[in-house]
């Protein structure tokens, strides 16, 4: 905003010391209208005021997060009063709460148990006795659903606090009830303490039971049944007592650890005998057991001689002779490939033999063929080569290089520091001409002869 003065001086004005023009006074009634002063106004979550005086018709919104809301009034003397409350849950005032999404549609006051995760969120379903994803651990129980949710819905589970919804029904209870989960319905609740073996779950207690503004008072509890374990001293029961479930009773009860007592009995591990000794053992698989302090032997499956030598890539055994006894040998013919792993054959016979050809690598400019590849190899040309060594050369290594020209361009030549035969290593010049060039490697010096025009 510009405002230009006669005489009189001001901050964020002009004086001109002299008297105005029709425009210049026409422009400050123009900044003072299109620019004109205008009071605050403050949103909340609830409440609207305006205060203070603000340069533009702006609007300063204060807006609460999850479990958060704002409200703002004015006081009589036109100051703005922001007040952040931190909302109820589901009826509920300060739970324990946890943020998870909803595998199934849920009910207000089913039992919720915890059914793994996705991305970033737990998910809840009723809780159960067994389902697919195996036994049920009373631990997984994680609290209660506070209202009704849809499948895949998002919401707050309490934990631990007072639960209210206007569908949560407790009329079947009454108030002061200690509420349990009940181990024959998903996700139920009971009046009637579970008997072993079903687990036991303290869930809630009652505190309103009207059928409509029903409360509970949730805090999970798990117990480990140990008040229904038979008390040991009346059996006289021993360290090496275990427990086992008497269904006529309904209580767990010591029992004398006797493997005789199981007809079928299987080992789950290693059995360690600690250097005891077996007796009036009998046998085992039909195979008598010998005596004798700290052994363990059965006779007959004592391996005879080469039961432990079995056949293999190009190893051939044959089967036992009258004494027993077994030849192995070389499979004829072989059934793999033989890597010497540069070690020397000597006084060898070779007959009816052939060398594999290989067809590749670098055609133009430096070559390095690798004898690794085959000692006979082939290229065509499709530019000036320069063939001065092999690749990891090794002295006695030698090789058959197959060099021909293109059927058009070219024709390409050879240039090479090795020592040639005759001293010629002149390629020929004509469209698909061959050549052969054989190199010998002593360790120091590369000896070639270069045998040309093929045809």
């Amino acid at each position: 905003m510009t405002i230009t003065l006669r005489q009189e001086s001001q901050t964020g004005t002009t004086t001109k010391g002299s008297s105005l023009t029709y425009a210049e006074l026409d422009n400050n009634f123009i900044d003072l209208l299109t620019q004109k002063i205008l009071p605050l106004q403050v949103d909340a979550d609830t409440g609207t005021v305006t205060v203070g005086q603000s340069q533009s018709n702006g609007v300063f919104n204060i807006t609460g997060s999850t479990g958060l809301s704002t409200t703002v009034t004015e006081d009589s003397t036109g100051n703005a009063n922001l007040t952040i409350s931190l909302d109820q849950v589901s009826g509920t005032n300060l739970n324990v709460t946890i943020y998870a999404k909803a595998q199934e549609s849920l009910s207000a006051g089913d039992v919720v148990q915890f059914a793994g995760v996705q991305g970033d969120h737990l998910l809840v379903k009723k809780a159960v006795i067994d389902d697919s994803a195996g036994a049920f651990i009373a631990e997984y129980i994680v609290g209660v659903a506070p209202t009704a949710f849809a499948t895949n819905d998002f919401g707050y589970f309490v934990t631990q606090g007072q639960v209210t919804d206007a569908s949560l029904d407790l009329s079947a209870f009454s108030v002061g009830d200690i509420l349990w989960f009940d181990p024959t319905t998903s996700g139920g609740l009971t009046a009637t303490e579970p008997t072993a073996p079903n687990p036991k779950v303290r869930v809630a207690a009652v505190l309103r039971a009207n059928g409509s503004d029903d409360i509970m008072l949730v805090r999970p509890t798990f117990s480990r049944r140990l008040q229904d374990v038979e008390d040991v001293s009346t059996t006289d029961a021993s360290n090496n007592d275990y427990l086992i479930y008497n269904s006529g009773t309904g209580v767990w009860q010591p029992q004398a650890l006797d493997i005789s007592t199981d007809t079928t009995p299987q080992l789950g591990g290693a059995l360690n005998a600690n250097a005891n000794n077996f007796t009036n053992v009998g046998t085992i698989n039909s195979h008598t057991i010998p005596g004798g302090s700290g052994t363990f032997a059965l006779t007959s499956d004592i391996p005879s001689a080469g039961d432990s030598v079995q056949e293999g890539d190009n190893i051939a055994i044959t089967s036992p002779d009258s004494a027993g006894g077994k030849t192995i040998s070389f499979r004829n013919p072989l059934n793999q490939p033989v890597t010497g792993g540069d070690q020397t054959f000597r006084q060898i016979n070779l007959e009816d033999y052939s060398e594999t050809i290989y067809t590749g690598g670098t055609a133009t400019g430096t070559i390095t063929p690798d004898v690794v590849n085959g000692n006979v190899q082939r290229i065509q040309l499709t530019g000036n080569i320069t063939f001065n060594a092999f690749n990891s050369p090794a002295a006695g290594q030698s090789m058959t290089l197959i060099i021909q020209q293109p059927s058009s361009g070219g024709p390409y030549t050879l240039s090479s520091t090795m020592k040639f035969a005759g001293g010629t290593k002149t390629l020929s010049t004509t469209a698909d001409a061959y050549d052969i060039m054989s190199v010998f490697y002593d360790g120091t010096n590369y000896f070639a002869s270069l045998s040309t025009n093929f045809s």
